[in-house]
């Protein structure tokens, strides 16, 4: 006993998969939106944004002041260290 393949199978198949495309297309959009939002909130929570842990004075440590929550430095020039910049 055979199937015959009418033409409302093939209509009905062909919208199922028009469907399922759908389907596909906007779960891939969601995804790539949520990744890259993912992506950026993992990439905020690493920087600190305390220079005390992100960064190090080799040279001259004296004349680097920072503050005590490592927002902000700034450097100290004077005569005595020759930096001729004033």
């Amino acid at each position: 006993m055979s199937h015959k393949l009418e033409p409302s199978d093939i209509y009905s198949f062909i919208r199922t998969m028009k469907n399922f495309l759908k389907a596909l297309l906007i779960f891939f959009i969601g995804f790539v939106i949520s990744s890259s939002l993912f992506q950026v909130s993992v990439a905020s929570v690493v920087s600190t944004g305390d220079f005390n842990k992100n960064f190090f004075v080799i040279w001259s440590p004296t004349h680097v002041n920072s503050s005590a929550e490592g927002q902000t430095r700034s450097l100290k020039l004077d005569q005595a260290s020759d930096t001729n910049y004033l």
